[in-house]
């Protein structure tokens, strides 16, 4: 059994604790982050505006407090969309609806912040454009997934254009528009994924790289 609550900051030791057993997530199941964004964790959900989006932390935890897995969000008011910065199990507990529960919960939490939908990134399922073929197989798992709330990667862009040449692993930029049925503009998919690239990723992309994605 778990339950999934929100951690709003690192006052209480229970908090901390939360938020050091997600950080201990990240650094196992994501191994090619590198530990600033790691560290960054507390003083994000801290800082309501930290890179112009307001974060959410949500862990999924047991009644001891170990906690189960954990879902990043980031809020662009000015913009109304949510950002699922990280969603993930702890390792070896794949099963058990802890996943299906936390994007369950970060759809409910853009539905109640009017959000147009939910963006987030998922690795390809094309054998060609991962390291590994096998990765696709556990790519196209994933996708299938979000697929049952009606969640797919947008089509036709570059945003899955790796930043240097000859690169693997690139993701896609999936969006969930949270069951309305509604399609997303090309207006609001430039805005959105200038928005996306610029307050999250402008370490790391160029502006010319962010320029080629938007207009694409």
């Amino acid at each position: 059994m778990f339950r999934i609550r929100r951690v709003y900051d690192d006052v209480l030791e229970r908090d901390r604790s939360a938020i050091e057993q997600a950080q201990a997530i990240m650094r196992a199941m994501f191994p090619g982050i590198d530990e600033a964004s790691v560290a960054s964790l507390p003083d994000s959900i801290r800082n309501p505006l930290a890179d112009s989006f307001r974060s959410s932390l949500f862990v999924a935890e047991d009644w001891r407090g170990n906690v189960k897995g954990f879902a990043l969000l980031r809020h662009a008011a000015d913009l109304r969309f949510i950002y699922l910065d990280f969603i993930s199990t702890a390792e070896g507990k794949t099963s058990g609806g802890i996943g299906g529960a936390l994007y369950e919960q970060a759809r409910r939490e853009a539905h109640a912040l009017g959000a147009i939908g939910i963006f987030f990134e998922c690795l390809p399922d094309d054998s060609a454009a991962c390291t590994l073929p096998e990765y696709a197989t556990q790519n196209a798992a994933r996708l299938r997934f979000y697929e049952r709330y009606g969640a797919f990667p947008l089509a036709n862009t570059r945003y899955e254009t790796p930043l240097q040449p000859g690169g693997r692993d690139a993701p896609l930029l999936v969006f969930d528009d949270l069951g309305e049925g509604r399609a997303l503009s090309r207006a609001e998919a430039h805005v959105i994924v200038r928005a996306i690239l610029e307050r999250r990723y402008s370490a790391v992309c160029s502006p010319e790289y962010i320029d080629m994605v938007v207009d694409s």
